[in-house]
């Protein structure tokens, strides 16, 4: 079967769910008026000029805000906003995803009078293959009369995308990870903060340069893997550091030290061959050299360790710096068999 025959029998299942032909469904529903005091005014468009409403759906670096969240999607949905880029992945994230968030707003009533009939017009509005296969499901919960408040399009099967969903969740954890991170510190002694601020700046630079270099950039879903990649590294500092709060500290003997170190060396090697020998492959003109981008993270994950090494020396003066290097070699080794 060829493509276009394989998608229009998709389209034609997903818009006769049930038995019904969601596009006559949608007829009703097209017309249904938007409450002009749920739109931002000109003064909320301006503030909201870089929102990105899942992020304040969610609260993702911000406390969850639906009545901002709200104002956001509608601005998304007009195109008039221009989300803060990530410079670490160079491109924009997330993906706009405003006429998902008012659906689950308008139905959960979050901030807002609940209105079914408003969410199902913009289900309808999304088209087939995407919110829009979510009606039936609204206009059953519309006859129930649900007062609920946990509608969620991520946990209904098929609506959104996975990939979409599986940025949301990458960003949440990153989010959540963050404040954890924060609360450690926050105990911490001034002297403390000042030589872990140190520590930060590297680790930043290190962390964007792993899941830039580091992943598979030619994937499809690059952008969606780089954001679960870096999730789980600033999710793995933020547990190490409770888990040595609690006094739970790396113990490592000197010569396993070195032995960790001799084998990072060796996968470092190995790396790079590979690197070099995918340069060797890419098309004349191609804007990246593999290889050097390895090395350049390399050194970054050495000023890491460097500053993290002043750091410890300070804060925890009862671990030796064997054990120190040798957790962190650990774990760089750990990570570089992981894109081998």
């Amino acid at each position: 079967m060829r493509t276009h025959q394989v998608l229009a029998f998709f389209v034609a299942a997903v818009v006769r769910l049930h038995g019904q032909d969601l596009y006559r469904v949608c007829e009703k529903y097209k017309n249904i008026p938007i409450p002009h005091a749920d739109r931002p005014t000109a003064a909320q468009a301006t503030e909201l000029a870089t929102c990105t409403s899942s992020d304040l759906y969610y609260g993702v670096h911000v406390p969850p805000d639906p009545v901002r969240a709200r104002q956001c999607a509608y601005l998304e949905m007009d195109g008039g906003t221009k989300p803060d880029q990530l410079i670490f992945l160079g491109r924009d994230l997330p993906r706009s995803l405003g006429s998902a968030i008012l659906i689950m707003i308008y139905a959960n009533g979050r901030g807002v009078s609940r209105n079914f009939d408003l969410t199902l017009r913009f289900a309808c509005e999304s088209g087939a293959g995407g919110e829009m296969a979510i009606v039936p499901r609204l206009e059953e919960l519309q006859a129930q009369n649900w007062q609920g408040s946990d509608f969620d399009l991520c946990s209904e099967p098929g609506i959104l995308a996975t990939t979409d969903c599986r940025l949301l969740a990458a960003r949440m954890k990153e989010s959540a990870s963050r404040d954890k991170l924060n609360a450690i510190v926050s105990k911490w002694s001034a002297s403390d903060k000042s030589e872990f601020a140190k520590v930060e700046i590297t680790v930043e630079e290190f962390f964007a340069s792993r899941t830039y270099v580091e992943c598979d950039m030619l994937s499809a879903n690059y952008n969606r893997y780089a954001v679960e990649v870096y999730a789980e590294l600033v999710d793995g500092l933020a547990s190490a550091l409770a888990r040595f709060e609690e006094g739970a500290m790396p113990r490592i003997t000197h010569t396993d030290a070195v032995n960790a170190d001799v084998e990072l060396n060796r996968v470092y090697a190995v790396a790079i061959k590979q690197r070099r020998e995918r340069d060797r492959k890419s098309p004349r003109g191609w804007p990246r050299n593999y290889e050097n981008e390895l090395r350049k993270t390399e050194r970054l994950w050495l000023a890491y360790l460097v500053s993290w090494l002043s750091f410890a020396h300070q804060k925890y003066p009862g671990v030796n710096e064997d054990s120190w290097r040798g957790w962190l070699i650990q774990e760089r080794i750990a990570q570089m068999r992981l894109q081998m």
